[in-house]
């Protein structure tokens, strides 16, 4: 094969990049080049029966003598385009960009911020805050406007589900990964060695370049229970957020002076702390219990999911057991919230009955 890469792209081996629906080609400015390039169009048009609009399409050239751009010209009937064009009405250049080029992006993200309720446009430094406030502040109500101080830090959220995460994406981490495959600076240059990207010696991804700058965290014994996939979501969210002692609980509100005392809502008794609520309760041992006693199962120690991981079971009862258990906290955490609002309180058999109703409409793998 003649195909020689763009002198930039040689190293990498790039030759395409895809954006939605739209495609930059790169190669050598040489006809052969070009021509292999079409001619890979043309195989992919005959398959899929999609064609390139010529009409929206152009070729760039930069160092390319007069002469072989006539016959790249005409050997492939695109019309030269000049530098700066714009994607997502930023230019795309051979060149290094300035802050001004990116003036009209910058704006838009402003506008919309602004529209959120920031009382000042942010400089391009806050950029990468504000898009994670949003991303928080969806996650928790559903919209860019939710106000209250989150159960949990955004850093923990970005943490992979075995470390005791939620498994989201740290976005600026991802984007740095990302930029070291063109230029390695910094911190990346000392994971290469002779040219050579040393934690995987199969070559440098934007996944294992994320992986080796994130902030590692020390995995969790429960998160294989609490990500059961035999769960519904909402159970799997909860149970998570119980793992972390992350829930408004009295404790926590009577500490930031939200309420005025601090006393259990189920029971009466103790102080609503995570230990006593989803361990010591008698609603929530009474309630879980009769779950338990439905798979004819002694009622469990006082961390439960820790529990199921110790016993000597089979993968699935252990998913199953699990699933129960969680399904149990959900609703033990629903009539906590139904007391808060409502002032009454079913009885836990009753909860248990519809637990167990819900668990049998859902589907396991």
């Amino acid at each position: 094969m003649n195909f020689r890469y763009h002198p930039m792209c040689g190293k990498l081996k790039l030759s395409r990049l895809v954006f939605a629906d739209d495609l930059l080609l790169f190669s050598k400015g040489d006809t052969t080049s070009i021509m292999i390039l079409l001619r890979a169009f043309a195989t992919f048009t005959a398959a899929t029966g999609l064609h390139m609009n010529t009409l929206k399409s152009n070729i760039y050239f930069n160092g390319v003598v007069e002469s072989v751009k006539q016959d790249i010209l005409q050997v492939s009937g695109f019309v030269e385009g000049t530098l700066h064009f714009k994607y997502l009405g930023v230019p795309i250049s051979a060149g290094r960009l300035s802050v001004k080029h990116y003036s009209v992006l910058i704006e838009k993200i402003n506008a919309r911020i602004r529209g959120f309720g920031a009382k000042k446009p942010p400089m391009l430094g806050d950029l990468h805050w504000k898009v994670e406030a949003l991303c928080r502040n969806y996650l928790w109500d559903g919209s860019p406007d939710y106000i209250r101080v989150p159960m949990v830090s955004w850093e923990k959220y970005c943490t992979p589900k075995c470390e005791g995460g939620l498994g989201l994406r740290d976005n600026y981490a991802w984007n740095v990964a990302a930029i070291a495959i063109c230029k390695v600076k910094g911190k990346y240059s000392v994971a290469y060695h002779a040219g050579h990207w040393c934690p995987h010696p199969k070559g440098y991804t934007v996944s294992n370049g994320y992986e080796w700058i994130r902030t590692k965290k020390t995995r969790v014994p429960w998160a294989i229970y609490v990500w059961n996939t035999w769960c519904l979501p909402k159970h799997n969210f909860v149970n998570w957020l119980i793992s972390r002692k992350a829930l408004m609980l009295k404790d926590r509100l009577a500490s930031l002076g939200i309420s005025t005392d601090d006393k259990c809502l189920l029971c009466g008794i103790a102080s609503e702390t995570h230990e006593h609520f989803f361990q010591h309760c008698g609603f929530t041992k009474l309630l879980i219990y009769n779950l338990m006693r439905h798979l004819n199962i002694r009622r469990p120690g006082s961390d439960a999911l820790l529990w199921v991981q110790n016993k000597p079971w089979s993968v699935v009862k252990k998913n199953v057991v699990s699933a129960f258990l969680q399904a149990g906290l959900y609703a033990v955490w629903i009539q906590r919230n139904k007391a808060r609002v409502d002032f009454t309180v079913d009885r836990p058999e009753v909860v248990a009955q519809a637990t167990l109703k819900l668990l049998k409409l859902c589907t396991v793998p």
